[in-house]
């Protein structure tokens, strides 16, 4: 090979899926509210479980970055609300395989806001709960930059 005429030795191949604007569904989404908007997260949480897990039993990813705008409304919430989705966001995206596989979570506008609309509360919250909003990844022969343009 290139890479063995050259004198080096290539890095093992990494598979990543990337995932952009999860959004789980709320009241912010749709502006629905009682049995409607329960079915409406009802369907769409299973929707989102089932190909989650098909991605990862089919694909089989070693690594997995989220793209921000985990949840609908979350820059919106009070701590109680957003610890609530955040474990519903939890339980849709498992990781089945946490030996083999890493998940990094970026945050978006829906999350965090943008610019001089950043909810301040909502950033902190971010990084303490779900974790920093920059980071550098160096993934197999490459550094992927996860960086936070919003703030």
């Amino acid at each position: 090979s290139k890479d063995q005429a050259a004198g080096t030795v290539a890095a093992k191949p990494v598979h990543m899926a990337v995932i952009a604007d999860p959004q789980i569904v709320d009241h912010y989404s749709y502006d629905q509210t009682g049995l409607l908007l329960r079915i409406t997260e009802f369907f769409t949480d299973i929707y989102l479980r089932k190909s989650y897990r098909f991605l990862q039993t089919l694909r089989r990813p070693q690594k997995i970055i989220f793209l921000g705008d985990l949840m609908d409304g979350g820059r919106e919430w009070a701590d109680n609300q957003w610890m609530q989705e955040l474990r519903r966001y939890q339980s849709i995206f498992v990781n089945r395989r946490p030996q083999e596989m890493q998940i990094y979570n970026m945050a978006g506008n829906h999350d965090i806001g943008i610019g001089n609309t950043v909810v301040e509360h909502a950033l902190d919250r971010f990084h303490r709960y779900v974790g920093p909003t920059n980071i550098v990844l160096d993934i197999a022969d490459h550094q992927i930059i996860l960086l936070d343009t919003l703030t």
